[in-house]
């Protein structure tokens, strides 16, 4: 057998089952910064959430709890106005969340799975913006007018007198992030390198547990083409639960759930290279794992691991043989600023490692090769940039998935220069999120994983789940819908959206959904879509043609 491993140095108007958030935040730029900020970026800005208006709509149908925020703030001398609506489907039907306690035993715990966001900004069909939101602090990324934004918790970053108190929030770009040392340059030891431990199949030590695989005859049937989602199990030690979660269950899970989201998105806008649809492949979080005290194993208190000790110790839980992939988030620091470690899928009959690889004795202990790990803390001691956590767990679940890194040639590894779109997310070395190529996989990395995808997917991947909750008549525009008019449309009684939630004739939309649709079409520029209130504190807003999502408030200044 070989084992290949890596190692990385809204508003809108809604019907009965919705609430709106509408939030408004202001930045600037702190005068005297105490902490090692300007080691992780060479420019930031900072957001007070006390200079904020929140408006909250509850429905009186408690058996719904989806939520439409609407999302202000200002930075990077522009305006931000952001309509984001929850993510249903992200978890699996039987989710669960498990914490160990001090007795060393799992109880479960509940978790809301409607606090993972998406949309859009000033109603710009190209932007994007992911992430979630705690007690007014919005921790994610914005896509917007060719510009990645990372927006995080500053009081993680900044050590400073007038940041004491979850109340500020770090803005910066892309391409202010400075990645350490030994990360940067092709001239720097990389914060990725290549590991590969070749163990003959003859050798009478190795027992590799080929019934662990999903027999196909036992699956629901489907065709090839469904089966697009990796199940992963997530799995938080005590250092990452003291040091990202700060002692909160529900921050370290949402912090987990935020980075595989971003993840999960950059793998769905993959195409691969296999037969016709083989776009859509990419994560589905079924189970979270939360250790709050040091234990045994690769959970040991103790002061520093080895890279590739810790990811064999993480390894020996057998019980990671039922997912597609286990990832581990761990927050401390290694030597060269190694950042993750990821077992790399052959994509070769008969081999195991990475996604959907069954069990293997490996060391005299049976192992889940299936696994990785990312750390948040860099060789400084300092927590890492959100944006960076993304990348280096994307980068780490490429490895799982069979992408080696990208080779010097110029179709991998294009020359920034020449191209101006950078280096693909699989480089040896760092990538900012800055350029294009960042977020994307290079065609070799298309070309192994699709391999990989090939032999695999039959045997652990899943459909993509949807959520019960998600039906039609909840005023939210779920997949498969286009356009939702809740109680009203559920009765027949719009006259742009069916009952099926479909556009009716030659409608393009449902003022139910997007206040700048008229008529069941995009109302024309000026169209006054919000009218004033000194209630709200909001000037009128108007529409901006041929945006349906441009109904962008305004505080009266």
């Amino acid at each position: 057998m070989t084992f290949i491993l890596d190692l990385v140095l809204v508003r809108d108007t809604f019907y009965f089952p919705i609430a709106i958030d509408v939030i408004v935040l202001y930045a600037y730029t702190l005068a005297i910064v105490e902490g090692a900020i300007h080691d992780k970026l060479t420019y930031h800005e900072v957001i007070n959430i006390h200079n904020s208006h929140v408006r909250h709509k509850r429905s009186t149908n408690n058996d719904m709890s989806e939520f439409i925020k609407e999302f202000h703030f200002q930075a990077f001398n522009r305006s931000f106005t952001c309509n984001l609506t929850p993510r249903l489907n992200f978890f699996s039907p039987n989710f669960i969340l498990a914490v160990y306690g001090e007795n060393g035993k799992p109880v479960e715990h509940s978790f809301r799975r409607d606090q993972i966001y998406f949309g859009k900004c000033d109603g710009d069909p190209d932007s994007e913006i992911r992430g979630t939101f705690k007690e007014g602090i919005f921790s994610g990324t914005v896509h917007y007018d060719g510009e990645l934004y990372g927006v995080e918790n500053a009081k993680f970053h900044i050590q400073a007198s007038s940041i004491n108190d979850d109340s500020h929030m770090l803005v910066y770009r892309a391409n202010d992030i400075i990645w350490q040392e030994g990360q940067k340059t092709q001239f720097s030891p990389s914060f990725c390198g290549n590991i590969h431990l070749n163990i003959s199949k003859d050798d009478s030590h190795t027992i590799v547990d080929h019934a662990t695989q999903a027999k196909p005859s036992r699956r629901k049937r489907s065709t090839a083409t469904t089966l697009n989602t990796c199940k992963i199990i997530a799995v938080a030690d005590y250092k990452f639960f003291r040091g990202v979660g700060r002692n909160n269950i529900y921050d370290t899970a949402l912090y987990m759930a935020n980075v595989i989201d971003r993840v999960d998105n950059i793998y769905r806008k993959t195409f691969f290279n296999l037969e016709t649809s083989m776009d859509g492949f990419g994560f589905e979080i079924a189970k979270m794992v939360i250790y709050r005290y040091a234990t045994n194993g690769f959970n040991a208190e103790t002061d520093s691991w080895d890279p590739l000790n810790l990811l064999q110790a993480f390894s020996r839980n057998t019980e990671y043989k039922n997912y597609c992939a286990a990832h581990l988030f761990t927050h401390q620091s290694f030597f060269g600023n190694v950042l993750g470690l990821a077992y790399i899928a052959p994509p070769r009959e008969g081999q195991v490692g990475g996604i959907c690889s069954p069990l293997a004795r490996l060391n005299d202990h049976m192992s889940s090769l299936n696994t990785a790990w990312s750390s948040t803390k860099n060789q400084n001691g300092d927590t890492v940039l959100l944006q960076q956590a993304n990348l280096v767990t994307a980068h780490e679940l490429g490895h799982n998935w069979g992408a080696e890194h990208d080779p010097e040639t110029s179709d991998c590894s294009p020359s920034t220069s020449r191209s101006g779109k950078g280096k693909y997310l699989m480089y040896p070395y760092s990538v900012s999120g800055y350029d294009a190529n960042n977020l994307l996989f290079s065609p070799c990395s298309r070309e192994l994983m699709s391999r990989v995808l090939k032999l695999k997917r039959d045997s652990c991947f899943s459909e993509k789940s949807f959520d019960t909750n998600q039906v039609c008549g909840n005023g939210i525009i779920d997949e498969g819908e286009e356009c939702d008019a809740g109680l009203l449309g559920r009765f027949n009684l719009d006259s742009c959206c069916n009952n099926n939630c479909q556009l009716i004739g030659d409608a393009t939309c449902s003022p139910a959904n997007h206040e700048c649709c008229m008529n069941c079409t995009k109302a024309p520029s000026g169209y006054m879509c919000t009218q004033d209130s000194d209630v709200d504190c909001f000037e009128s807003a108007f529409c901006k043609y041929p945006f349906i999502h441009s109904c962008s408030l305004h505080p009266f200044l």
